[in-house]
């Protein structure tokens, strides 16, 4: 339907729904077809917004690093992942924002499943330490997120003492 009201088009509508129907193939596992429209989506937003930094351009590197971190191509994941935070970084310059912290997040899983747990560690404490400055050390979902993803990552150091902290802090 979007595509004939918008006349096929480029329009940011457009690029979302082919962002959720690359996501639903993901799921139903026809991985050819879910590369197919995340890279449509993505050509599409870098078409629309001229190549020039765009939070929907940041989304759709952002979708494509957790799609190969899905089929398990993690050193591609963190190319695009990498891509996402620095674009990210360049539209939010240094103020906090959700989306630098998810960025953040996403780039330290892909770390993590290479065995690169000092960094993952690093980057960990960056999004914690943004979202606590973002929601303001209130109860927030996100912030118990990056408190269980520390003790997890302590754990993996061999650091059972932070791991346990962390744990409960989440807790």
């Amino acid at each position: 339907m979007q595509k004939r009201l918008y006349r096929d088009s480029d329009h940011s509508e457009i690029a979302q729904s082919l962002n959720n129907l690359a996501a639903n193939y993901t799921i139903l596992g026809d991985y050819h077809k879910s590369k197919e429209y995340y890279s449509e989506a993505y050509e599409m937003r870098k078409r629309l917004y001229k190549d020039i930094d765009h939070a929907e351009i940041a989304q759709s590197l952002n979708s494509l690093a957790v799609f190969y971190t899905f089929l398990g191509d993690v050193q591609k994941a963190i190319e695009y992942d990498l891509k996402a935070l620095e674009m990210r970084k360049r539209l939010f310059k240094d103020l906090d924002h959700f989306e630098k912290a998810e960025s953040i997040n996403n780039l330290v899983s892909s770390y993590e499943e290479v065995g690169d747990y000092q960094k993952s560690k690093d980057f960990y404490l960056q999004a914690y330490n943004m979202r606590k400055r973002l929601y303001k050390d209130s109860d927030h979902f996100e912030i118990a997120q990056s408190l269980n993803n520390l003790a997890n990552i302590f754990s993996r150091l061999d650091d059972f003492e932070k791991a346990l902290n962390y744990k409960l802090e989440a807790y």
